[in-house]
C-alpha cells in the first residue's frame, strides 16, 4: 500500500461535479450557499429538507446512541435580497461539520474551501520541515524551532498560530531486514505538530481553534506499518475496551508504540498527543475552542485515531456545556477501521471530511475486496465477513485528476491544495451570471520568461524584479470597451515548470486567447515554444486566438534571439508576433488587447456563421502582426505592432 508523498510532484486539473450556485463575493465575509438543486455527493447520515445553511438542521442518525452529544443548531440570521452573508466567526460550526457539510460540498462553498485550502498548507509544513538528511544533526527531526517553523516554511499569516508541542512517532516493526533493524530506522521519527490560534486570529476564527497536523509516509519503517492491514480492537477507554471496534494495525502500531526499550526514550505518539491537548483545553477553558486535525495519507488515518481517542475518553466533554466539536480534515486517507468503527465515531459526534481523487488507489486501501460496498448482499442480506469489512468513515469531497505521463501524482498532497486553492476562481467563472461571458487566455510559457510580471504590469501597471515560481495557476480579470460594449477577458497566469504541466494543462480547455511567451535573451525558453504550441493544440480549440511574445526586449545587449527569428516562427504557425517588456511597459497593453479585440472578433464571427468562422481561422488566413522596414499587417484592427527597436 503505497502510502507516500513525494513535495516536488505538484499536479491538478479539475474539480468533479461542478453545478451552479449563487454566492456573493466580498472580501473575506463570504455568503452562503442559498440552495441547491443537486444533490451532494456525501456518504453519511440522512439530514433535514432544509436548504438553507443557516436554517436549523436536525440529525437523523441511522446509529442509536445511549448518551449522544448535543446537536448544534445553526442561527438564522436577517437577510436581503435572498442571501444571508456572515463571516466566518459566526458560522465556524457548520464549516467545521456540525450539520455533516450540508449543501457545502456539490457546489464546493468558497469559505469551506477556504478552510481546507488553510489545513491542506498547515499540512504541508509537515514534509517541508522534515529533515530526510542522514548526515544532518536533525535527522528525521523538524528543521526548525517551533517558533519558526511556520514562517520558515511560508505559510500564509504565520502568526494565527502558535505551535506548542512536536508530535513523534515509533514504528514497531520485528523484520529481521538489515535496512529496517538499523537502529536509525527503528527510532521515534517527527510525524507532525500540535499549534494553537493567536489570540488576534481568535476574533477572526471565532473561537479558539486547537489543530494537530500530520504528514504521510515517507520512511521505510512507516512503509512496512502501512501494510500491516489486519484488524485489531483499538482498546482506547480503560473500562470499556469495546473489542468490536478495530482498527488497522500499523496505524494502531504508530500511534501507540513508545521507545520503551531506550532509557531515555520518547513515550507514545498517543501519550504525547493526550498530554498536549489536555493542556491547551485546560489552559483555554472558558473560551469557545474546536479541536481540528489534519492529515494526509498515512497522517489522515493517526488523525482519525486521535479524533476517536478523544471522543471515546470524553476529552471534549464540558459540564453544562456543549461538547467541544472535534474535526477531521483528511487528504488522500485510506480506511482506517471496520463498520464498528465508522458507527462510534458517528456516535461521538466526530466528524470527518475526505478530499479524496477518484484516481488515487490509496483511497481505495486497506480492504480493496472486503469493504463497505461488499458488506450486504443485495440491500439485505448481511454478509458473515462483514465486521471485518474495511469502511471510510465520513463526508466525501470527491476531485478527479490524473497525469498519464507521472502517475504518481494522484495521492499528492500539493495537488490537492493547488486544485482547491484555484476552486473558488473556478466557481465564479462557472457560477456567476456576472461572468459567464467572460474571454479566458492563458498565459503560457517556460519558468521565468516574464509571465506573471506581464500581466502584473498589464492589470496594475506594476512590476516586482523579484517575484517567484507561479505554483499552479493564477489569474486576472480585465474588462475593455470594444465597439461600445464591454468585454470581460479573464487572463490565467500559468506555471513554466514541467511539475505543474497536469495543472496548467488543464486551464487550456475553454480557453479562448493564449500568449505563447519566451525569453530574447534565452534561446532555450524560444525552442520550447514549439512544444507549448502543441500541448496547447492538443487541449483547445484550433480556433484559440495565439500571439506569440518575445518578452524582456529591454535586454537588447545580451539578445540571444533576433526579432526576424520570432517573426518566422509566427509567420510559420499563423501566430500574431509582438516584442514586449514587462520592466518598462512596451507594448505589454497592446499585445493584450490585440488578443482580445481578435476574440471579440472571432466570437462575433462565429455567432454569425460557425462554419465561415472556421474557414477564416485557417492557418493560411492567420496573418502574422509584425511590423518591419518594408510593410506593416494589420488584419482589420487599426494595430501595428513593434519589434523591440
Amino acid at each position: 500500500m503505497a502510502l507516500i508523498q513525494n513535495p516536488n510532484m505538484k499536479h491538478a486539473p479539475f474539480l468533479r461535479n461542478r453545478s451552479p450556485q449563487q454566492t456573493l463575493f466580498i472580501p473575506y465575509t463570504l455568503s452562503l450557499p442559498i440552495s441547491y438543486q443537486n444533490p451532494k455527493r456525501l456518504k453519511t447520515a440522512n439530514s433535514s429538507s432544509s436548504s438553507s445553511l443557516l436554517a436549523p438542521v436536525i440529525l437523523n442518525s441511522p446509529v442509536a446512541s445511549s448518551s449522544p452529544p448535543p446537536i448544534y443548531c445553526a442561527p438564522k440570521f436577517p437577510c436581503s435580497s435572498g442571501a444571508a452573508t456572515v463571516p466566518l466567526s459566526r458560522v465556524w460550526r457548520e464549516i467545521q461539520g456540525c450539520n455533516n457539510w450540508k449543501d457545502l460540498i456539490e457546489p464546493l462553498n468558497p469559505l469551506l474551501q477556504q478552510e481546507i485550502t488553510r489545513y491542506g498548507n498547515l499540512v504541508s509544513t509537515c514534509y517541508k520541515a522534515f529533515d530526510l538528511d542522514p548526515n544532518s544533526k536533525r535527522y528525521l527531526n523538524c528543521k526548525y524551532g517551533k517558533q519558526t517553523l511556520l514562517k520558515e516554511t511560508e505559510i500564509d499569516q504565520p502568526e494565527d498560530y502558535q505551535v506548542t508541542k512536536y508530535i513523534y512517532a515509533t514504528p514497531d516493526i520485528n523484520i529481521n531486514i538489515s535496512p529496517i533493524q538499523n537502529e536509525m530506522n527503528r527510532r521515534a521519527r517527527w510525524v507532525g505538530y500540535v499549534a494553537a490560534s493567536s489570540d488576534d486570529s481568535v476574533k477572526r476564527l471565532g473561537r479558539r481553534d486547537i489543530v494537530v497536523t500530520f504528514r504521510g509516509t515517507v520512511t521505510n519503517p512507516e512503509w512496512l506499518a502501512n501494510f500491516m492491514s489486519s484488524l485489531t480492537p483499538a482498546r482506547f477507554h480503560p473500562h470499556n475496551p469495546r473489542l468490536d471496534v478495530k482498527v488497522e494495525s500499523g496505524f494502531l502500531s504508530l500511534y501507540t508504540s513508545d521507545e520503551s526499550e531506550s532509557k531515555f526514550g520518547l513515550e507514545s505518539c498517543r501519550q504525547q498527543l493526550l498530554s498536549e491537548i489536555s493542556r491547551l483545553m485546560n489552559k483555554y477553558k472558558g473560551e469557545e475552542m474546536s479541536i481540528t486535525l489534519a492529515g494526509h495519507s498515512m497522517g489522515s488515518s493517526l488523525a482519525q485515531l486521535l479524533a476517536y481517542d478523544i471522543a471515546e475518553l470524553g476529552l471534549n466533554r464540558r459540564i453544562g456545556k456543549g461538547d467541544i466539536p472535534v474535526t477531521v480534515f483528511s487528504f488522500a486517507g485510506p480506511r482506517v477501521g471496520n463498520l464498528e468503527f465508522k458507527k462510534r465515531c458517528e456516535e461521538l459526534g466526530v466528524k470527518v471530511l475526505r478530499i479524496t481523487n477518484v484516481n488515487d488507489p490509496v483511497t481505495k486501501l486497506p480492504g480493496v475486496l472486503f469493504n463497505e460496498n461488499f458488506r450486504v448482499l443485495g440491500g439485505f442480506y448481511e454478509l458473515p465477513w462483514s465486521c471485518s469489512c474495511y469502511v471510510h468513515v465520513g463526508v466525501e469531497l470527491t476531485l478527479d485528476f490524473f497525469d498519464v505521463q507521472n502517475i504518481s501524482c494522484v495521492h499528492d498532497l500539493q495537488t490537492y491544495i493547488d486544485l482547491l486553492n484555484q476552486r473558488r476562481t473556478n466557481s465564479r467563472s462557472v457560477d456567476s451570471d456576472e461572468d459567464e461571458d467572460s474571454d479566458n487566455i492563458v498565459i503560457i510559457g517556460d519558468s521565468a520568461v516574464g509571465k506573471s510580471n506581464l500581466l502584473s504590469r498589464y492589470a496594475r501597471n506594476e512590476f516586482n524584479a523579484h517575484s517567484k515560481a507561479t505554483i499552479g495557476v493564477e489569474f486576472q480579470t480585465q474588462n475593455m470597451e470594444i465597439e461600445g460594449k464591454e468585454v470581460k477577458a479573464q487572463i490565467w497566469d500559468t506555471a513554466g515548470q514541467e511539475r505543474f504541466r497536469a495543472v496548467t494543462s488543464a486551464y487550456y480547455r475553454g480557453a479562448v486567447g493564449a500568449l505563447v511567451v519566451y525569453d530574447i535573451s534565452r534561446r532555450s525558453t524560444f525552442e520550447s515554444v514549439g512544444r507549448w504550441l502543441d500541448e496547447l493544440k492538443t487541449h483547445s480549440d484550433t480556433t484559440v486566438a495565439r500571439m506569440l511574445v518575445g518578452n524582456k526586449c529591454d535586454l537588447e545587449s545580451i539578445r540571444a534571439v533576433s526579432v526576424e527569428e520570432g517573426k518566422a516562427l509566427a509567420e510559420t504557425e499563423g501566430l500574431f508576433f509582438m516584442e514586449t517588456s514587462a520592466l518598462d511597459s512596451t507594448n505589454v497593453k497592446t499585445a493584450f488587447e490585440m488578443v482580445i479585440r481578435d476574440i471579440y472578433t472571432n466570437i462575433s464571427r462565429k455567432q454569425l456563421n460557425s462554419d465561415t468562422y472556421k474557414t477564416e481561422l485557417s492557418m493560411k488566413n492567420r496573418v502574422s502582426l509584425v511590423k518591419d522596414d518594408n510593410k506593416s499587417s494589420t488584419q482589420g484592427f487599426g494595430f501595428s505592432c513593434c519589434s523591440s527597436s
